[in-house]
């Protein structure tokens, strides 16, 4: 499987050479995504961090991560031989404690929920993230919707 480079390069009216390359930019970007730090704390390994938090925004503004996610979704269903559409999909809620926020009526807990929504290989379909104090009823229903 691969990932088109257009996707990554913008149609540039300057010089279309780039000074680092762009496994480079996604693995310094995995590697703060992954290890939960600062951009500015990134080691010396990787570009500059203003460059590489500059290459997440663009793409992030522009989509590529979704596209990434559901090439690599659709690759993974290809493999297992199943249909590139998902039939079925899992859904997920998780009461998240915040010090502010609305207070789940079930648990009794102050804070955030998320609902996860996966299909059958656990490829991330969807996540919702809203107040606690919504229903799982209703926000589960706005969670599936926006999948299907």
């Amino acid at each position: 499987m691969e990932l088109d480079k257009k996707e990554f390069d913008p149609v540039s009216k300057r010089d279309n050479s780039h000074k680092h390359s762009k496994k480079t930019i996604v693995n310094a970007i995995l590697y703060v995504v992954k290890g939960g730090i600062q951009w500015r704390l990134m080691p010396n390994d990787f570009p500059l961090w203003q460059t590489v938090y500059d290459h997440f925004s663009r793409w992030n503004k522009r989509g590529i991560r979704e596209k990434c996610l559901d090439k690599l979704a659709l690759f993974s269903h290809q493999k297992a031989g199943r249909c590139a559409v998902p039939s079925y999909a899992i859904i997920d809620a998780q009461s998240v404690k915040t010090q502010y926020a609305s207070i789940d009526g079930g648990k009794k807990d102050k804070g955030h929920k998320r609902h996860i929504v996966v299909d059958i290989p656990d490829n991330l379909l969807h996540v919702k993230v809203h107040a606690a104090n919504v229903s799982d009823t209703k926000s589960a229903c706005s969670a599936l919707e926006s999948v299907a």
